[in-house]
């Protein structure tokens, strides 16, 4: 399941959390990937995704980050905003498959607490 418009907004563009009409378009691009079934979803529906995200929130593109090492290490897609810890757009995968979901958050929380190299 998609963040919330509410949630959605607490990424900040230019210092600036987002406004509604533009955290709508954000979870619409996230929903659109939700609603594909596991089968169908590829790696690259949701680059996709966050290509659209990345130009709505005026990102610095798409970045990826691989597993590490235990359940704690995800393989992270996220929408660059220029610094570890800004809130962002995140896809994070749940196994090694085509599982995973959309978060708001910050990659750098994510990879400090898990066992990348």
């Amino acid at each position: 399941m998609s963040p919330s418009v509410k949630t959605i907004s607490a990424i900040r563009r230019n210092g600036q959390p987002l406004d509604a009409a533009t955290a709508a378009a954000v979870r619409a691009a996230m929903v659109a990937v939700d609603r594909l079934d596991y089968f169908d979803r590829k790696p690259r529906h949701v680059r996709e995704a966050l290509e659209a995200i990345d130009a709505a929130i005026d990102g610095y593109g798409v970045e990826y980050i691989p597993a590490g090492r235990g359940s704690r290490s995800p393989a992270i897609y996220y929408v660059n905003l220029g610094d570890t810890y800004d809130t962002t757009a995140l896809y994070v995968k749940t196994n090694r498959g085509a599982g995973g979901c959309f978060r708001v958050g910050s990659w750098g929380d994510i990879v400090e607490r898990g066992n990348y190299e």
